[in-house]
């Protein structure tokens, strides 16, 4: 009788024990104005993000479920497209996140490395931070230039209580805004310098 009482109260106290620690998880730390995740946590090309959100949602490691979250937020009705995550291609071939070490202000840096064909454009940028648990935190930059250079902290709060600068993925998606076109001062020159190539060949063809 002793002996299953003991084996009871072992299995019940192990089971509160087990709830408990199940119970015990990290708690994300939402971006509010003046808070430790605000616009001052993110940076494209030395400027601070114009905007911040945070998400929490069961399937935010999903590509397609981060790309419809940022669209039902920055999107409207000009959507943006994901170009991939740290570490893994997108939806626009040659396009690459990467993140690194960390500077004064930031814990992280990235940069994102774009095609050739790409270099100059005018994109509204959204920087996509996965916190813990299934919590997220997006950053929207307007009229920023590719590539970009940045860096960002993330904060949360572990299962202790402690304040942690940690994240598990980086994300990012572009919207176009504006394709770089040679300047009618460029196009000018270019054409003086046709005329004058012109002009030097018939005086070389008539002497």
């Amino acid at each position: 009788m002793n002996t299953y009482s003991s084996k009871t109260t072992s299995l019940v106290a192990g089971g509160l024990l087990l709830a408990a620690s199940l119970a015990v998880q990290a708690v994300p730390v939402a971006c509010t104005n003046g808070g430790v995740n605000d616009t001052y946590s993110a940076s494209a090309n030395g400027a601070y993000a114009d905007a911040c959100h945070y998400y929490s949602a069961s399937n935010i490691a999903d590509p397609t479920a981060i790309t419809n979250l940022t669209n039902s937020l920055w999107g409207g009705t000009d959507p943006f497209t994901y170009i991939g995550k740290d570490g893994e291609a997108g939806d626009i071939a040659g396009f690459d996140l990467q993140v690194s070490g960390s500077d004064s202000e930031f814990e992280y840096l990235y940069q994102l490395v774009v095609p050739a064909a790409w270099a100059g454009t005018t994109v509204d940028w959204v920087l996509g931070i996965k916190q813990s648990n299934n919590s997220y935190m997006s950053y929207l930059f307007e009229d920023v230039t590719l590539g970009i250079d940045g860096g960002f902290n993330n904060f949360w709060l572990n299962p202790q209580g402690k304040e942690v600068n940690d994240f598990s993925f980086a994300a990012g998606f572009i919207r176009v805004v504006d394709v770089p076109v040679p300047e009618p001062a460029t196009l000018g020159l270019l054409g003086l310098g046709l005329l004058g190539l012109g002009f030097a060949r018939r005086k070389t063809a008539a002497s």
